[in-house]
């Protein structure tokens, strides 16, 4: 009795310190009103279990190990203070008292962790767990039940190796040199440095603009190449950096699915599909060759609207009217379509123009980049792959290119999960120069641009960790962008290099001097094109 008399106290003390009490007054002032009738009233009570520890062990033991028992002791404290305060007079017993315990966190102890994939029966400890896991399916009537609670990592836990730092440090001059070398040194295991270097960077570049918010944009990646084998190992290796990664099996549901739900009152569950389960990253669908007609119809149709509609017919689910959901998509796709594979389709007499293979213009044009996938093209990259492909098999994980930086896939992961979480915000310069690209575009081409030029701007600048979108970065953005939209379109007034953002090897420091006075020189170009095709651009442009 002296034990329990002790934690009481020591529960009182606790919501005293903590402001319970007057939580608790708050909570029940609206509870005074005549139109309140219930007859069991639920009161929320937040728990550090840190400060209670420490305050109390016994009771911080309590709460942690035997929930049910501490969820006793506050709700007789609660109905005392209530009655003692005279807070409300509707509350006559201790059982109209409901009180739910709600953690603001929990030990870091794989005691207090339970992972629905290998854990899933009902049978476990009683005590307060912290689960981890994916919701693949909902039920029609969507309710979170009272002890729903979602966190966060806490943006200061993030870092960046200090190999990445110290390269950031002795590039500090150019605004172009840091993500260069990050991408040259990239999947190192996979290909050779200085092959690909492009669409390395545009995988990265994608992968840090990977957010939930709905309002953050995309950047979808369209690759054509001649050899898939590779490339779809590259992206894959990608994939694993992404926070949440999804490859996509051409034969299973892409995103959305029906199913009646057995254990329920036999309403409709909708389960999620590739697309929707890597909300927040990266949906690889891989050779679009695979696909039949009506899902790359599907894939267009989520690309333009971002969004998944799913029909549920009442009549086959009990219910007398019919409903439409609506899923926002909120990840970014990466796909490879072969051009090897003739389309069939007459050839096009437009200069610069690619074959897509199996994929339809208006596919084409719904990714935000279209990437020729091939740096070097003709023997010498070929050579190149196998030589380092045999070089790999013999001595797995030897990098012998001395001129690159040693990075490894952690790294590599630390990096992207920092750059994702940077807030950044266009600089004036840089909304000069987009807008004025974007005029001169729309008075020198009969076709809209599809790619979105700031998304693109703004990921260089995270991946460069800065916080501030400069001119330098819309440069890229621009070049990547004119680039795309030249393999469909075919090139116009602004003529630049196929591979305008790595238009020369980086194998030593002269390498990145002669890019660096290579991007200056198409700066000069991109300017020259706005002033000649936006008339008024030079009023708020000025040309370096």
């Amino acid at each position: 009795m002296a034990d329990i008399l002790s934690l009481k106290e020591s529960v009182l003390v606790y919501l005293d310190r903590s402001g319970g009490l007057q939580k608790l007054a708050d909570d029940c002032r609206p509870l005074n009103d005549p139109q309140q009738t219930e007859a069991v009233y639920r009161f929320r009570v937040l728990v550090n279990p840190s400060d209670l520890i420490e305050m109390d062990p016994r009771l911080g033991d309590c709460v942690l190990h035997d929930p049910l028992r501490a969820t006793g002791l506050f709700q007789s404290v609660c109905f005392l203070a209530i009655k003692t305060l005279s807070l409300t007079d509707k509350i006559h017993t201790a059982s109209q008292v409901n009180v739910s315990l709600n953690f603001t966190h929990l030990p870091p102890f794989p005691e207090y962790t339970l992972d629905l994939s290998g854990f899933h029966q009902v049978y476990g400890p009683m005590r307060p767990v912290s689960m981890e896991g994916a919701v693949i399916a909902i039920t029609r009537v969507m309710k979170y039940t009272q002890g729903a609670r979602f966190l966060s990592l806490p943006p200061g836990c993030l870092k960046v190796s200090p190999r990445f730092l110290e390269l950031s440090e002795c590039v500090a001059s150019s605004p172009w040199r840091f993500p260069a070398i990050v991408a040259h040194c990239f999947g190192l295991d996979l290909t050779p440095p200085g092959l690909y270097n492009t669409l390395k960077l545009c995988l990265l570049l994608s992968l840090v603009q990977t957010r939930t918010d709905a309002n953050d944009p995309s950047l979808d990646l369209l690759v054509v190449t001649a050899d898939t084998l590779v490339l779809d190992r590259l992206m894959a290796y990608s994939l694993s950096l992404a926070c949440r990664g999804v490859r996509h099996q051409a034969s299973t549901e892409m995103f959305a699915s029906l199913s009646r739900d057995e254990h329920g009152a036999g309403t409709a569950n909708i389960h999620a599909g590739s697309a929707l389960l890597a909300s927040g990253g990266i949906c690889m669908l891989g050779d679009l060759g695979f696909y039949r007609k009506d899902k790359l119809d599907n894939i267009q149709s989520v690309l333009e609207s971002r969004s998944v509609s799913v029909f549920i017919p009442g009549k086959k689910y009990g219910e007398e009217a019919d409903q439409q959901l609506s899923f926002p998509v909120q990840c970014n796709f990466w796909a490879l379509t072969d051009s090897s594979q003739r389309s069939g389709r007459a050839d096009s007499a437009v200069l610069g123009t690619q074959d897509m293979g199996p994929v339809q213009a208006q596919l084409a044009e719904t990714f935000g980049l279209v990437i020729q996938g091939g740096d070097r093209v003709g023997e010498r990259g070929v050579v190149a792959q196998a030589v380092h492909t045999l070089q790999q098999t013999v001595q797995p994980g030897s990098h012998p290119h001395p001129s690159c930086w040693d990075f490894s896939t952690e790294d590599y992961q630390e990096l992207v999960a920092h750059s994702r979480g940077l807030e950044v915000e266009l600089s004036p310069d840089a909304k000069k120069l987009i807008h004025g690209y974007y005029m001169a575009s729309r008075r020198a081409r009969t076709q809209t641009l599809s790619c979105k030029i700031p998304d693109g701007g703004i990921a260089h600048c995270k991946l460069c960790l800065r916080t501030k979108v400069l001119e330098e970065d819309a440069v890229i953005a621009v070049l990547l962008c004119e680039n795309s939209v030249t393999l469909k379109h075919g090139a116009s007034a602004l003529v630049i290099p196929p591979d305008a953002v790595f238009p020369c090897d980086l194998g030593d420091v002269d390498g990145l001097q002669r890019r660096d006075a290579a991007l200056d020189e198409l700066h000069q170009i991109i300017l020259r094109f706005v002033y000649t095709f936006a008339p008024g651009a030079d009023a708020y442009i000025t040309e370096e």
